[in-house]
């Protein structure tokens, strides 16, 4: 009886380690930076990774959307305002059980 508790006990264990290590794996961007001038503009992120992303427009109103693979973007707070062509960037966050999204617009 108690191998059967031990071993119920250690396959609880090895279940929840995955999902310790996919939190642990997140792209956590810490700034968003919006910079240039004239015509001309710039959105940096910083984050503990070097991001993967998609990116797309969508119209009306026209806007990029970028899309950041495995990001955490909570500690990014309120929108940025924009400079030149870039009107502002909003981020929001995206978690289901499969994948966490992070997305600037």
């Amino acid at each position: 009886m108690k191998n059967r508790l031990w071993l119920a006990g250690l396959v609880v264990a090895l279940a929840l380690i995955p999902g310790a290590a996919s939190a642990a794996d997140l792209n956590v961007v810490k700034s968003i930076d919006v910079a240039g001038q004239g015509a001309e503009a710039k959105v940096t992120l910083s984050g503990s990774k070097v991001p993967v992303f998609t990116v797309f427009k969508l119209s009306e109103p026209s806007r990029v959307v970028v899309d950041v693979s495995g990001a955490d973007v909570s500690a990014v707070r309120g929108p940025r305002d924009g400079v030149g062509p870039i009107a502002g960037v909003t981020v929001s966050q995206f978690s289901d059980e499969r994948a966490t999204v992070g997305r600037l617009v």
